[in-house]
């Protein structure tokens, strides 16, 4: 038997650093954490109520980390995939950029 494992290590590392982050942010409005699912780019979506959305994983061409930004209606309703646009207007780290991603992940809700 074999069993698959997610493949979600460096979105767990960026989500975690973005929640320590945010702890410490004057921002004091809320943000829903989502599952992003596009086949090997497995990851996080962050979903501000302010209509603001950020998915990001590990990049499914290498190990690069991936962050794409938005409003909400760019992003598919179910498995948070986005549009076009936003899928072409990408943000890369480095893989191992964790802390990098997670700041611009940041200031992108804060702004």
């Amino acid at each position: 038997m074999k069993i698959y494992n997610r493949n979600d290590g460096a979105a767990r590392k960026v989500l975690a650093i973005v929640k320590r982050l945010a702890k410490n942010s004057k921002d004091d409005s809320y943000v829903a954490v989502e599952s992003y699912v596009n086949c090997r780019e497995q990851g996080f979506a962050l979903a501000s109520h302010d209509n603001a959305k950020v998915a990001f994983s590990e990049f499914r061409r290498s190990d690069d980390i991936v962050v794409y930004t938005g409003a909400r209606a760019d992003f598919a309703f179910n498995t948070n995939i986005p549009g076009e646009e936003v899928y072409e207007s990408a943000k890369f780290f480095r893989f191992n950029e964790h802390e990098k991603a997670a700041r611009f992940i940041i200031k992108f809700l804060e702004s």
